[in-house]
């Protein structure tokens, strides 16, 4: 029977066309049935149906908890975009060029990166050459925010680097850089103005490149 002109549809006929509308668009999935990371289908009417391949497959964003599809074969995405994928990344793993382990030409001290390692061979070769840095030290202090109970509540600074005149800076290398690294020398900055901390990223090893040092320092890696 034909809908009578000027007439309106029922609520139980607008629910079922919001619920499938929306799981056309992937966004309708039983919240008691959620898995982080799991793959899910739905049907036309918003149910899990293992048996329907229409569309993209659809997943779980664990850091978010958003829904998002996939429709490249063989793929199997865990987050659903570039932000959501650096803070869930494991801490180990957020170093570009990352290759923890001991050094024997820097006193067999571990390093988390090959960036942070060949930083302190930079900071040997200044202290052998220009005689203005006394000495360095590696992850020698931990500040803690004591007004901060969640998130980030304290900070270790990569170098602690001692000049010849007796004031004292503080380096953090980051190879790439990462929310809860910025979010601690925010906060630091906050909680401790007079210490001196200063970022040492990709530019600053590129422009050592450039400059020959990766072929004048032994041991570069």
């Amino acid at each position: 029977m034909p809908f009578p002109k000027g007439g309106h549809h029922t609520s139980e006929t607008r629910e079922k066309i919001k619920i499938a509308t929306l799981a056309k668009s992937s966004l309708i999935v039983d919240s008691n049935k959620r898995r982080r990371g799991q793959k899910l289908n739905v049907n036309r009417h918003g149910e899990r149906n293992a048996n329907w391949r229409g569309g993209g497959n659809i997943f779980v964003c664990p850091v978010c908890n958003r829904f998002f599809s996939s429709t490249r074969p063989g793929r199997k995405p865990k987050y659903c975009s570039r932000s959501c994928m650096n803070i869930g990344r494991p801490a180990e793993k957020m170093f570009t060029r990352c290759r923890g382990g001991k050094r024997a030409d820097l006193n067999n001290t571990y390093f988390r990166s090959s960036y942070e390692a060949n930083y302190a061979r930079y900071l040997n070769f200044l202290i052998k050459h220009e005689k203005r840095i006394k000495k360095w030290e590696y992850e020698a202090e931990h500040f803690r925010f004591n007004k901060i109970s969640r998130g980030t509540v304290s900070y270790t600074p990569d170098f602690k680097v001692t000049f010849t005149d007796g004031h004292v800076e503080y380096h953090e290398v980051k190879g790439w850089d990462y929310p809860k690294g910025i979010t601690a020398r925010k906060r630091m900055a906050k909680y401790y103005p007079k210490v001196e901390l200063f970022l040492v990223d990709q530019d600053f090893f590129r422009t050592l490149k450039r400059q020959g040092f990766d072929k004048l320092i032994p041991g570069w890696e």
